[in-house]
C-alpha cells in the first residue's frame, strides 16, 4: 500500500480537529489471508500514532468485519482520506477519482 503523501496527510489532519458538519474518512484494507478489502473508516479522533473510528464500508465478503466496528488505524496503513461537506462535496479521495 502507498503511504499517504505527507503534504495531503497535513492537510487533512489540520481539518479533522475542527468541529463541524463535515465527516472524514480514511480509506485502507483489511487483510484475511490472501484476500483484503479497501474500507473507508468514519474518523473519531487522531492521535501520534494514527487515526480512531468506524469502519463504514459494508463487507462483499472476502474479509470478515462489521459495517461500525471500531477500528484503529496506524498512520502508515492509510492510503487515502476523504472529506464530505454537507453539500456532498468532496475533498481529497484520490483512490475514488482514479477509478471513475
Amino acid at each position: 500500500m502507498r503511504k499517504l503523501e505527507k503534504e495531503n496527510r497535513t492537510e487533512f489532519d489540520s481539518e479533522v480537529t475542527q468541529v463541524g458538519k463535515r465527516w472524514y474518512c480514511i480509506v485502507t484494507k483489511l487483510h484475511n489471508g490472501e484476500f483484503y478489502e479497501r474500507i473507508y473508516v468514519r474518523v473519531q479522533s487522531k492521535d501520534k500514532d494514527g487515526y480512531h473510528g468506524k469502519i463504514d464500508t459494508t463487507p462483499s465478503g472476502k474479509v470478515d468485519f462489521k459495517r461500525g466496528a471500531p477500528i484503529d488505524v496506524p498512520i502508515e496503513k492509510v492510503a487515502d482520506w476523504v472529506i464530505v461537506s454537507p453539500n456532498g462535496e468532496e475533498q481529497g479521495n484520490l483512490t475514488g477519482k482514479a477509478m471513475e
